[in-house]
């Protein structure tokens, strides 16, 4: 790499409370050029949590433009956009463009307008203490050459600790060709794996010329409260004033899977469970009773519990205005396909819960 002029550092801290249109090297660093180096860790917010900007976003005319694409997605196109020719990127994100549908254009701008250096993905590691799956990408803004090669490490959720991905990401590394990355899902193998790949899919059957049905997983908007381990359950199940009762609660709290319980080609149930109330439950059955008080006679022991959350402070809204309810703070949002849920199932790892066919 020829040596950097000056060398000048933009840290990616731009907030995105207020959506911006305009960003000035030279008002905020005194800066007339573009950058040398971008580093930044994006911001991981949900799409759902953006409404109120995505007009702004599509305005801006982003190449990686996508209704359902959470913010961190555009920090790549504007870290891009802020490098002189040669410069480098270093982002630490989240890795669900390398695979989510809202990714693809992302993809197709990094192969096409960037040179890759290297990309750790961390898989379900839990490389910080939210639940966000993460990668790291090193790149450089120029065209790519014909047979460059780029460095990638598929870092196993089974490491212990820091220590142990670090020594792993050092021994490990793997390449290949820029020209070989895919757009539609970025698969990270080497060219033996590739080769092997290309021939099952001019060989077998696409997964979407099957009669199948895929369905994402269950958001809850407030994990905190619905979201419960074996023992909370079986505190709620004691405290049910009736036999009647314990067997209605015991029919709602389902067990459940995080994206991180899923692996390759396994699951690992973490004894989790979620308190399952589907939006129009109340309406359907609370006949003339008052809505809240015919959840409370009706599950007594849950009404109890949930209410203990509605002075929790969490990111999110709360308890009474998540933007993933039903028509009750107590149910949990509109989705027509909850009986799914009771089939056997093929699931993988992309959201916060499970997907599944």
């Amino acid at each position: 790499m020829k040596k950097l002029r000056k060398l000048q550092v933009l840290m990616s801290f731009l907030s995105i409370r207020k959506a911006t249109n305009w960003f000035d090297p030279f008002w905020m660093f005194a800066i007339d050029r573009k950058f040398d180096i971008v580093i930044g860790n994006p911001p991981y917010v949900r799409q759902e949590k953006i409404k109120d900007i995505k007009e702004t976003l599509k305005n801006q005319k982003y190449e990686v433009f996508d209704s359902k694409a959470d913010i961190y997605v555009y920090f790549f196109e504007k870290g891009l956009n802020l490098l002189e020719n040669d410069g480098i990127l270093a982002y630490i994100s989240s890795n669900k463009w390398m695979r989510a549908s809202y990714g693809s254009k992302l993809r197709k701008l990094l192969k096409e307008k960037s040179e890759i250096l290297k990309i750790i993905d961390f898989g379900g590691y839990p490389v910080f203490e939210q639940s966000v799956d993460t990668c790291i990408v090193i790149l450089r803004k120029r065209k790519f050459e014909e047979e460059h090669e780029f460095y990638f490490v598929n870092v196993p959720s089974t490491l212990k600790d820091h220590n142990q991905v670090i020594k792993y990401v050092y021994e490990n590394q793997k390449s290949m060709f820029q020209k070989d990355m895919l757009t539609d899902i970025l698969v990270l193998e080497d060219r033996k794996i590739l080769g092997i790949k290309e021939k099952i899919e001019k060989l077998g059957k696409p997964l979407k010329d099957w009669n199948v049905k895929i369905y994402r997983g269950i958001i809850t908007g407030f994990n905190e409260a619905f979201v419960i381990d074996t023992e909370t359950r079986e505190k709620i199940l004691k405290n049910c004033r009736t036999k009647e009762e314990r067997e209605r609660t015991e029919k709602i709290i389902k067990p459940v899977l995080k994206g991180r319980d899923i692996q390759r080609y396994y699951y690992e149930w973490k004894g989790l469970w979620l308190i399952v109330i589907p939006a129009g439950w109340t309406n359907k059955n609370k006949d003339k009773q008052e809505p809240e008080e015919f959840f409370k006679n009706t599950f007594h022991s849950v009404y109890s519990y949930l209410k203990s959350f509605e002075d929790f402070k969490s990111k999110g809204k709360g308890l009474y205005n998540r933007d993933d309810q039903g028509d009750y703070w107590w149910e949990l949002r509109h989705c027509d396909y909850y009986p799914e849920f009771e089939k056997e199932k093929i699931v993988w790892q992309e959201n916060e819960l499970d997907t599944f066919i």
